[in-house]
């Protein structure tokens, strides 16, 4: 089955020379995913998937969101980190 749903980059934040971990939407199994996965450098100079990771469906998505949210509240009020400006 063609999947009508692309596998999207959204970030890609290093974590040294030869790892990185990965922000991406895309489409499994007919269902589109939210995929937070750490990538290492191969033998081929490119980076390859690892089984270190998160695949969550679009409900489990709107859960970790909120979390998230909370989360930056947290850390704002502890004064770990700015207050992002309104869009």
């Amino acid at each position: 089955m063609k999947s009508t749903f692309p596998q999207t980059v959204i970030t890609s934040i290093p974590k040294s020379r030869s790892e990185e971990v990965r922000l991406s939407v895309g489409e499994y199994r007919g269902k589109v995913r939210v995929d937070v996965r750490s990538f290492v450098l191969g033998a081929d100079d490119e980076f390859i998937a690892t089984k270190m990771g998160v695949s969550l469906t679009l409900d489990h998505y709107a859960e970790l969101a909120a979390g998230y949210q909370r989360l930056e509240e947290l850390l704002v009020e502890k004064g770990l980190i700015p207050r992002r400006a309104a869009c």
